[in-house]
Formats: C-alpha cells, structure tokens, sequence
C-alpha cells in the first residue's frame, strides 16, 4: 500500500498536470493554422498533449496497481505501458463515437419507431434519450474501468476478461455509483449552477471561479479515489473474499 505522503504526492502531480495540460490545449486550439512552422509546432504539441496525458493517467493507475514501490518506479513502468493503455483509449473513443452516432439518429428512428408501436415519437426518443445516457455514462464506464486498471498494471495483459470479475461484487458498483455521481454528476451541476438575477459582474466572476474550482477538485479527487477502490477490489477477489 502506498503511504499518506506518496497519495498526497500523487494528488498533487495529478492536480497540477491536469490543469497544465487543460491549459495548454486551451491555447493550443487558439493557435493560427497557417504556414508550415505553425503546422509543425501544431501536430508536435499534440503529439506531447496525447503523451503526457496518457503517462500521466496510466501512471496514476499504475501507482494504485502496484502495491509496493515508489511513485518514479510505478511511472517508469506506466511508460511501457503506454501502447497498451492507448488501446484502451480508442476503444472508449470509438465506442463513444458509435453512441454519438447513434444518437443523432435518434430522432428519425423514434419517429418511425413510434409509427410501428403506435407511441408517441417524444416518448420513444426520451426512452432512447435515457438509453444511450444510461450506455455512455454508467454501461461503459463501468464495463471498461476494470481494463483500464488492469492494463495500467499489466500492460497488454490487462485485456484478459478475468478484469471483468469485480463485476460480480455489489461494493464495486456502488463504490462507481458514488464516484460518477461525485466526479461527473456534482461537478456538472456546479459549473450549470446560476446565479441569481442582479448579481454583480465581480460576484458573477468570482461564482464561477470558485465553481470550476470545486468542480475540479472532485473530479481528480474522485478519479484517484476511484482507483485506489480498485486496488482494494482486486485484493478482495485475489483473496476470494
């Protein structure tokens, strides 16, 4: 188990690099995309955008997958890592991609849907509105975390569908149920959150500093919580317990 300090350590590195790269990719995206010195600085930027984040992330996995040894010795081995965990991010993204595509035909659908069950269009595509909600933010997450816990500590090896067998244990999905709500849920509500009419531009900027803030703190807190629960599943169902 890592000790009180290395968690904090790694709280920290996970606070401070988010934010850095959340900052590069907000000047990034304003650079102008003319001439073939831009384009160059452009795609290399990228490049390290993707890296970092990707170390910075399967590191942070490796940390909690890795029971015994120092924060360095666990990132090192997340470098190696890294082909392996990148798998698993474009199966997410492509997955993510197939339910957006899906659910721009939804619209289309639920008519003709509605049509053959004599339903109310509206009431198909809320259902389905409720479906691809339920299939992208609790089916797959909870579906492919175990893999990427597993990938991080494994590397390729992480594939295997034994990763699958937390699935089986009641704590796991609320220990996932607790972490979307505090990590995604929560924060969405604080950055949506208005204010009341009248308040002051200061005031307004201060709001939403302090809420985006908070909204942060949770979800990297959530994220490094959600991973060190792993590490305790997985040691429950090594132990058989």
């Amino acid at each position: 188990m890592k000790t009180t300090t290395q968690i904090a350590l790694l709280w920290m590195l996970q606070m401070v690099g988010n934010a850095g790269l959340l900052a590069l990719f907000a000047w990034w995206l304003q650079w102008p995309d003319s001439g073939k010195a831009y384009l160059a600085a452009t795609g290399i930027t990228a490049v390290f955008m993707l890296f970092a984040g990707l170390w910075l992330h399967c590191g942070a996995l490796a940390c909690f997958a890795e029971p015994t040894g120092g924060l360095g010795a666990c990132f090192r081995k997340a470098l190696r890592r890294l082909p392996a965990f990148l798998s698993w991010v474009l199966v997410v993204a492509a997955l993510v991609w197939g339910l957006l595509g899906v659910r721009d035909l939804l619209p289309q659908a639920a008519v003709r849907l509605g049509q053959v069950l004599h339903l109310s269009p509206r009431l198909v595509f809320r259902a389905g509105e409720r479906t691809l909600f339920g299939l992208q933010w609790i089916a797959l997450p909870a579906l492919l975390w175990p893999f990427a816990f597993a990938i991080a500590g494994r590397g390729f090896g992480g594939w295997r569908l034994r990763a699958w067998r937390c699935l089986r244990r009641g704590r796991y999905w609320l220990g996932l149920a607790v972490a979307l709500g505090l990590g995604l849920a929560l924060p969405y509500k604080l950055i949506h959150w208005e204010l009341a009419p009248g308040a002051s531009l200061a005031h307004q900027k201060w709001s939403a500093g302090l809420r985006f803030f908070a909204a942060y703190l949770l979800c990297v807190s959530c994220w490094l919580a959600l991973g060190a629960a792993m590490r305790r599943r997985e040691a429950q169902v090594a132990s058989g317990n």
